[in-house]
């Protein structure tokens, strides 16, 4: 089981002396041996724009006595595990107080303490300090962070200057459109650097390619890093894992290690059995786990967390061997219609549709509109979370799919009142049937035809594949109704997801039953078990 890790230590911008008193080589040395990542990140310079390195381009840390990147990396590398970088990229408190200029203003006019990406930023400050890190270190990736895909609209000089034709108003479409068009344009432009520098560095920019900003990553950025907030849980984890990617492209999840109420207030620490029911999803296609480990400004690393994560990895290890062979292959894709999602920044429709198909126990992933007519030859089902409320690149893939037989379903067709779903768990029993029947109505073209599956509707379902052509069901237990599933610490772990009943059409085998469960019973063309943990995974040919 891959674990990223991360060091944090983001400082206030104001530290009068960053001396690092407590910093020890031979701690750092033994958190690693504890620890075993496959990837360590550690800071260059964090939100609050100072470097944590000898920059001659950055402000440096006052009272900077080591060069941390490069102890970090001397650590990991005679351990033969993979280095990266981490960069704050549009929030960046330093450079803000230096180019004030460069701010974002909100359309209220209210300075937001964001960079925006119009500004000459990128080619002027970023693109410069990428250089000099790559030099200097010569890291296997980098991970941009606190540049978040929603960034937002700007009523600044460089957003209006690209916006403004002649004497025409900056309208509310406009501005967003042209947020959108300059983001895109932005990280097409990061990518391009990175790759010239080294087309083969692992690089990305947190939360911009998941179903938040559902385009391709540009060459370049070939990591996809989703940031689950604290107050997220596993529910969440269960959706950044449905969106559909190329084969083989690589991700991460970052995992907090402690849960928060939203808006702050107490942390709870996870215990190992919260932490295995979150991470679950990403044991299906061998993805890996990103965590964070802070590190005080006296040079200390907070081992509060390694003994519940090595006890998390130990118990995986043992229950379960994933393969980086196999990938997602739903057969009911949920759009994600690219240039709609980004105008608007509401994704309510699009993960209530998926949260009831996922209830309704069918093998779904989101899919981008520009990645969708890869998939419709191995679909059943095609969910449109809008409805009818298409843009032309969409309604040219539902055309396509009618062509070729896929059901259509979504809100307003069909009899489909609404497949929005404005909570974790809104979902109705009458939408659950008319969605199973609208499935079982579908064409039967792939190995998930030929499966049937009975059990309780906290089961959900991920199918997947391998080029020599086996098949795998990874079933799991999303535990219960309400607010529990993601917002609590549930140190009992998933529970029970009761009994499941796998049943499969000749020729197909089913062959082994990996998981947490118990009263397995396996014929060649039938199983059941009693799943009572996290997940269970069924596979044969």
């Amino acid at each position: 089981m891959k674990i990223n890790i991360l060091i944090d230590n983001h400082l206030p911008s104001d530290i009068e002396k960053y001396d690092l008193q407590m910093l020890s080589l031979f701690e750092m040395e033994k958190f690693i041996d504890n620890m075993r990542p496959s990837r360590l990140t550690v800071f260059a310079i964090g939100h609050d724009g100072l470097a944590q390195y000898p920059s001659a381009l950055a402000k440096i840390a006052p009272g900077l006595a080591y060069d941390l990147p490069a102890m970090w990396f001397n650590v990991a590398r005679a351990r033969n595990i993979s280095c990266a970088l981490y960069v704050s990229t549009l929030r960046n408190d330093v450079l803000l107080n230096e180019k004030p200029d460069w701010e974002r203003p909100h359309p209220s006019g209210q300075l937001t303490k964001f960079i925006d990406h119009a500004s000459p930023y990128f080619v002027s400050w970023l693109k410069p300090i990428i250089a000099e890190l790559y030099e200097r270190y010569k890291p296997d990736g980098f991970f941009f962070d606190g540049d978040y895909w929603a960034v937002g609209e700007s009523h600044g000089p460089y957003r209006m200057a690209l916006a403004t034709e002649g004497n025409r108003p900056f309208s509310v479409a406009q501005n967003r459109q042209v947020t959108v068009n300059s983001y895109k344009e932005y990280l097409t432009g990061l990518g391009k650097v990175l790759s010239e520098l080294d087309p083969d560095m692992k690089c990305s920019v947190n939360l911009a390619f998941t179903f938040r900003h559902p385009i391709r990553p540009p060459v370049g950025l070939k990591l996809i890093t989703s940031d689950l907030p604290p107050f997220f849980g596993a529910l969440d984890s269960w959706i950044e894992t449905g969106v559909v990617l190329d084969a083989f492209q690589e991700r991460e999840v970052v995992v907090p290690l402690f849960a928060e109420p939203e808006g702050g207030g107490r942390k709870f620490a996870k215990g190992k059995n919260q932490l295995v029911h979150e991470v679950a999803p990403l044991f299906a296609q061998d993805e890996a786990i990103h965590v964070y480990f802070p590190m005080s400004v006296d040079g200390q690393i907070d081992n509060t967390y390694v003994s519940e994560l090595n006890a998390m990895r130990a118990e995986i290890d043992e229950v379960y061997q994933p393969d980086r062979e196999w990938s997602i292959d739903p057969d009911v894709l949920c759009l994600a219609e690219s240039d709609v999602l980004q105008a608007t920044q509401n994704f309510a429709a699009l993960r209530g549709s998926f949260l009831a198909a996922s209830v309704a126990g069918l093998n779904v992933g989101i899919v981008s509109t520009d990645r969708c007519a890869n998939r419709l030859s191995r679909a059943r089902i095609l969910i449109l979370p809008d409805g009818a409320t298409l843009s032309a690149s969409g309604g040219e893939i539902v055309d396509r799919a009618v062509a070729s037989g896929v059901e259509i379903v979504g809100p307003g067709i069909d009899g489909f009142k609404d497949l929005m779903v404005k909570a974790n768990w809104e979902v109705d029993g009458s939408l659950v049937a008319l969605l199973s029947a609208r499935y079982q109505a579908g064409r039967q073209n792939t190995i998930w035809s030929a499966l049937h599956v009975e059990g309780h509707w906290a089961v959900f379902r991920r199918g997947l594949v391998s080029p020599s052509g086996g098949w795998r069901l990874f079933l799991w237990n999303s535990i219960e109704k309400g607010e529990a599933l993601g917002r609590h610490v549930l140190y009992d772990g998933a529970g029970t997801g009761g009994t499941v009943t796998v049943m499969l059409s000749p020729p197909h085998k089913i062959q082994r039953i990996q998981g947490y469960c118990r009263n397995v019973r396996i014929a060649e063309h039938e199983a059941e078990l009693r799943i009572d943990g996290a997940f269970v995974v069924v596979e044969g040919l």
